[in-house]
């Protein structure tokens, strides 16, 4: 079951977790001092991990998740519940996803669950003074 939070404390703390870290950061943004417009993007907390869905334009939402390392290769059931609450809740067609090229893990975990690679995005985001390149993936509704 998944629940959506509004508290930035606790979302703020799940983001600094070992292991969590270096994968929902980037260069020049502070997870301990960001806004994180917890009105504007769904939190949804689950005991696999926490997700995060915003509208992007009229017709595409964002979906990222971040899932604890004891529930790595068993999150399908709470990403699938994650997916639906997305397309429910805010009645769009399209979900995208970026992904970074060197998480081989996240990008099956993303292709068992129904996303496709839709292109690479070139030198899209700041990880250690290096712009890396990320996956595209996309789910229609």
């Amino acid at each position: 079951m998944i629940t959506r939070i509004f508290n930035e404390s606790v979302i703020r703390d799940i983001m600094l977790l070992e292991g969590v870290k270096e994968w929902v950061s980037c260069d020049g943004v502070d997870l301990e001092t960001n806004d994180l417009y917890v009105y504007n993007v769904h939190y949804l907390l689950s005991e696999a991990g926490m997700f995060a869905i915003n509208v992007l334009t009229v017709g595409m939402i964002e979906f990222h998740a971040c899932v604890f390392e004891q529930y790595r290769g068993k999150s399908y059931p709470y990403i699938q519940e994650a997916i639906r609450y997305g397309f429910d809740n805010f009645k769009q067609r399209k979900m995208i996803c970026f992904i970074r090229m060197e998480n081989e893990r996240a990008l099956k975990a993303a292709i068992k669950n129904g996303f496709r690679v839709e292109g690479i995005v070139r030198k899209s985001i700041l990880i250690n003074g290096v712009l890396v390149d990320q996956y595209l993936l996309g789910l229609e509704g």
